[in-house]
C-alpha cells in the first residue's frame, strides 16, 4: 500500500501560516473564516491529487456523483478545523459549543489509575481533547502522530502560546512506543488516528463506504 503521505511535503509557506494565525487572533473566529473561501477555492482548483481523492470520497459518502460544490464545502470544513486549532491553543475554547459525552467512563478509568488510548479517524481535532483534560482536570493527553509531513503548520502552532504545552509523541522514532508505554503507565491518555498505516503494517481489508478498504490491525 502507498504510504506517500508521510513525506508528502506541505502546499503553503510559514509566512502565510503565520500571517492568517495573526489575522485570526487579532480580528477573531467569524472574520477569520472569511480567509478560508479563497484558500479552499486554491485547494479546490490546483491540488488535483487531493481533490481526486475528495471526488473519490464524497461519492461514497453521498451516495451519488459529488459536484464541485461539494468538493470545496468539504474543502473549507478541512480547513475551517485547522483554524480551529489557532483558538484552541489559545485558550478560546469559550468560541466553541463542546459537548462531552461519556465522560463517566474516563472518571472510572483515572479511578483505576490507568491511562488509556482514544483512537480517532481524521474527523474533529485532537485540541478540542487537549483544551478538554486542561479545563475538566482530566489526566495529560498526548497526541502520538508523524511530524514529518506537517513541519510549517506545527510550527506556527507551537509559536501561538509558548506556556501552552502541545504534548505530541512523535511517531517513527526508535522510543516512540516506549514513550507512549511510560505514559500509559503514568495514567495519561494517548490520542493516536488509527486510520493510517506506515510500510510494513499489518492490514485487514473492511467493507468501507460501499467498498473496500485497508485498515492496520497493529
Amino acid at each position: 500500500m502507498n504510504q506517500e503521505w508521510v513525506t508528502r511535503p506541505e502546499r503553503s509557506h510559514v509566512w502565510v501560516i503565520r500571517l492568517i494565525a495573526w489575522f485570526a487572533l487579532t480580528f477573531g473566529r467569524r472574520a477569520s473564516r472569511f480567509l478560508l473561501y479563497p484558500i479552499s477555492l486554491y485547494f479546490v482548483i490546483f491540488a488535483a491529487q487531493a481533490r481526486a481523492a475528495s471526488r473519490k470520497y464524497l461519492d461514497r459518502a453521498l451516495e451519488r456523483r459529488s459536484t464541485l460544490r461539494d468538493g470545496f464545502r468539504h474543502c473549507f470544513f478541512f480547513a475551517s478545523t485547522i483554524l480551529d486549532r489557532v483558538f484552541l491553543l489559545n485558550n478560546q475554547i469559550s468560541l466553541f459549543d463542546v459537548r462531552a459525552h461519556g465522560e463517566e467512563i474516563f472518571r472510572e478509568i483515572e479511578a483505576n489509575g490507568r491511562g488509556c488510548l482514544l483512537i480517532g479517524a481524521h474527523m474533529g481535532s485532537f485540541e478540542v481533547i487537549h483544551a478538554l483534560s486542561r479545563d475538566h482536570g482530566h489526566p495529560r493527553t498526548s497526541m502520538a502522530m508523524y511530524e514529518e509531513n506537517a513541519r510549517k503548520l506545527n510550527a506556527v502552532l507551537d509559536g501561538i502560546n509558548p506556556q501552552h504545552n502541545r504534548p505530541v509523541i512523535p511517531l517513527g522514532k526508535i522510543d516512540s512506543m516506549l514513550k507512549i508505554q511510560e505514559a500509559l503507565q503514568r495514567g495519561e491518555y494517548i490520542g493516536i488516528l488509527a486510520d493510517r498505516t506506515i510500510s510494513g503494517n499489518k492490514m485487514i481489508a473492511c467493507d468501507f463506504l460501499g467498498g473496500q478498504i485497508n485498515l492496520p490491525i497493529t
